[in-house]
């Protein structure tokens, strides 16, 4: 048997073993049966497509040109040959009697994988699932494959996927490479992939260095892709470099994405975004913001969009700053601002307006950043947890303009009411962070207040802002479910009058 079978054989094994784990786990319990039958035969179906395809590969053939890091790591000899039976394999010369799992040598895999685009098209499939799976130990060659711009461009995009897997959040290397690709520009489609995967495994450094090239970033959709990923990755501080990015920008479509971006987690430099917009020439930025600043709360947005008003030549401008200053007198149902001030929630275990809820059930990675004016002391922070707790997997406090983990975990309690965090070390705090993994407990994960007590006393938030909320955006989570419910209904009665 020739050495693709049998590698195609230890993959039927490889897989097969790792499908019976995922159903004796129960990982895909979750979703219903025919769900979990249907995907399981999908997967099937995939590995007979793959032993079809590497059937028809003869891995002694000649080498095709490949980049020249993959040349200098591929190994000297000239092919990979299985013994008789296929149970045992040669590398190179005869009489190495490696086993055939000790053939899939990752840079020879890598080797391959490369060859594969010799004849365009989007290679192989197989090679390319098996130096996945090598990913972080072939990170220098992928690397040198990213960097290469005479290189396939196909290859280049799927060895830029290959880097938004976990074990590479925070590889300086790995996010340099990716930073080059966005500074030579010229690779839109890599541009675009570099900047989600950057968005995954990036740091604050990361946001810095996005900060630098951003404005330079062309086409538009680039430079949007680059805005969105500062955001997730600098958090509660991206509205900062966002003002820096604002102040710097010449041209109204740019001026009007940076502003769309603001939110109200940096209350301070939203409002001076805000300010700098009023003043601009051109309407578009100037209507963005008038639209933006009536879902900001506090006595300075009011102040300015009513100063704002008093001096807007637009009439449409003026419009939406009218509405915005009646918007600015209510707070929305599950807003961020809703989890400020002290418990309001008369029914722990019931689905409130008066907590906060993010967009979407059961979604996954949310976050709510709550702001304390001013800074306190504190060594205990505790959460009222209302209608489906037991989401929350960190919890950080900012210091001196530090954030601190001060408790993590694999969840919550799963306990409506208070759940109580005690550190050491009792700084001034100034925002507290709560991270959630909606996901983890079933239903609508809502929070009504976040207390923080310590050497200065007790003190509730003044501010908050949050990754998202219901009513915001994705607003129409529940409401799409009842304006289904309707619709299955009027068909229901349709039939039946028809009858």
């Amino acid at each position: 048997m020739r050495q693709a079978a049998a590698i195609g054989v230890a993959l039927l094994v490889l897989l097969g073993g790792a499908a019976g784990g995922w159903l004796a786990t129960g990982t895909w319990r979750r979703e219903p049966q025919a769900a979990a039958d249907a995907e399981l035969a999908a997967l099937r179906a995939a590995v007979v497509r793959l032993e079809r395809q590497l059937a028809a590969i003869d891995l002694g053939q000649s080498r095709f040109a490949a980049p020249e890091a993959v040349r200098e790591a591929a190994p000297a000899t000239g092919r990979i040959a299985a013994e008789s039976g296929g149970t045992r394999a040669t590398v190179g010369g005869a009489g190495a009697g490696d086993d055939v799992m000790a053939s899939l040598d990752p840079r020879r895999l890598l080797a391959e994988w490369v060859a594969s685009f010799a004849g365009g098209g989007e290679g192989s499939e197989f090679f390319r699932m098996a130096v996945a799976a090598y990913a972080w130990s072939l990170r220098a060659e992928l690397q040198a494959i990213v960097r290469d711009r005479a290189a396939v461009e196909a290859l280049r995009l799927q060895a830029i996927a290959m880097f938004g897997g976990g074990s590479f959040r925070g590889d300086a290397d790995t996010i340099d490479t990716l930073v080059a690709l966005l500074h030579d520009g010229g690779f839109m489609a890599g541009e675009l992939a570099a900047l989600g995967v950057l968005a995954n495994i990036g740091d604050g450094r990361t946001a810095e260095l996005l900060e630098t090239l951003a404005l330079a970033l062309a086409p538009a959709e680039v430079r949007t892709a680059a805005f969105d990923a500062i955001v997730r990755l600098a958090g509660g501080h991206a509205e900062r470099i966002l003002l820096r990015l604002l102040e710097r920008a010449r041209d109204a479509a740019t001026q009007r994405e940076l502003l769309a971006r603001f939110s109200g987690a940096d209350p301070e430099a939203t409002l001076r975004a805000f300010e700098l917009a009023s003043r601009l020439g051109d309407r578009e930025p100037r209507l963005v913001a008038a639209a933006s600043i009536g879902g900001q709360r506090g006595a300075p947005f009011a102040a300015l969009a009513e100063e704002w008003h008093g001096r807007e030549p637009d009439d449409e401008v003026r419009e939406r700053l009218a509405a915005a200053l009646a918007e600015q007198s209510t707070v929305p149902s599950y807003h961020p601002l809703q989890a400020t001030g002290a418990p309001d929630v008369a029914t722990l275990t019931s689905d409130d307006p008066k907590s906060w809820a993010p967009a979407t059930i059961d979604g996954g990675a949310e976050w709510l950043e709550l702001v304390y004016a001013p800074p306190l002391r504190a060594d205990r922070v505790t959460i009222t947890q209302t209608c489906s707790p037991g989401a929350i997997t960190e919890v950080l406090v900012e210091q001196g303009g530090q954030w601190r983990t001060v408790w993590s975990g694999a969840a919550s309690p799963r306990e409506c009411g208070p759940f109580a965090i005690d550190w050491s070390g009792g700084g001034a705090v100034s925002r507290v962070r709560v991270v959630l993994d909606t996901k983890l407990s079933p239903g609508w994960n809502e929070i009504d207040a976040v207390e923080l007590s310590g050497a200065d006393g007790r003190a509730y938030a003044t501010a908050a802002s949050a990754s998202s909320w219901y009513g915001q955006g994705r607003r129409a989570g529940r409401t799409l479910l009842l304006e289904g419910l309707q619709l299955d209904l009027s068909r229901f009665l349709e039939g039946a009058s028809d009858g």
